[in-house]
């Protein structure tokens, strides 16, 4: 059984960033394959049937959280960076996925706004009902994350080596430096 590590923060938080990193420094290490799975990519892959209400975020993470739970069935190591702003979605997983941990990008919205690379923060301040988490939609913090990280008050370098000596602390995994 792998093991799944969900990276939860609000748009622009660094968790593409941070998975892209973190599934380098894993692969590296070369213990077993491990995958990673991005809420954006995953929309493009799907053809982005689903909009962003609140219904179709909870339907387009359930996806996710299926492809996950197979990978890690086999044996695959699985991050995954996703949205899941709601207690309710962070719950439902928690209930889902076996070996699993919680890590918290936790960014101010107006850092996330100013550094918007993707631009869709631009974009939903223009539209009257943008559905997005810090604007329209409540982020709801995790409750009990395993792991807290702060992208724009640390470096990706110290982010991910936090997240590391949790991930070894919790004997997930045994990741050389």
């Amino acid at each position: 059984m792998g093991h799944i590590i969900l990276l939860t923060g609000i748009s622009g938080s660094g968790k593409t960033t941070l998975g892209n990193a973190l599934k380098d420094v894993l692969t590296r290490e070369g213990r077993r394959p491990v995958e990673f799975i991005d809420g954006d990519t995953t929309r493009e892959f799907l053809g982005n049937d689903l909009g962003y209400a609140p219904r179709d975020r909870l339907l387009i993470t359930k996806q996710i959280a299926y492809a996950a739970y197979l990978l890690s069935k086999n044996g695959i190591d699985v991050i995954v960076a996703n949205i899941a702003g709601s207690y309710e979605i962070r719950d439902y997983l928690r209930g889902k996925w076996e070996r699993y941990i919680q890590i918290f990008l936790d960014a101010d919205i107006e850092d996330c706004i100013k550094n918007d690379r993707k631009g869709v923060y631009g974009k939903a301040l223009e539209s009257e009902k943008p559905w997005l988490y810090g604007i329209d939609m409540l982020y709801e913090k995790p409750r009990s994350p395993d792991l807290t990280v702060y992208p724009y008050k640390e470096s990706v370098k110290e982010s991910l080596s936090r997240i590391i000596d949790c991930l070894t602390g919790r004997k997930f995994f045994t990741v050389k430096n």
